[in-house]
């Protein structure tokens, strides 16, 4: 199984959200219908970038790392330079 660790920014605020899943149509078209409580109402939300990876550990790994950037350029400029 593969999962996808997913970075979403918001059009109105430029706010990034990032995640993991291992159905990644399913899991945008729930953020898009604002039936996730973390970005309900927050968007709308367009895929900044998405990451393959084979277990979940490693998509898990990649999602806690950009997490605790906290600042979107610091997140943009790793992204940039290693995906």
């Amino acid at each position: 199984m593969c999962y996808t660790v997913y970075v979403l920014e918001s059009y109105v605020t430029h706010h990034l959200y990032f995640g993991q899943t291992n159905n990644f149509e399913r899991r945008y078209k729930q953020h898009v219908e604002n039936r996730v409580t973390s970005t309900k109402n927050r968007g709308p939300w367009f895929v900044l970038k998405t990451i393959q990876f084979a277990t979940r550990s490693q998509a898990m790994q990649l999602e806690i790392k950009l997490k605790r950037m906290r600042n979107p350029a610091r997140v943009r400029a790793f992204l940039s330079k290693h995906y």
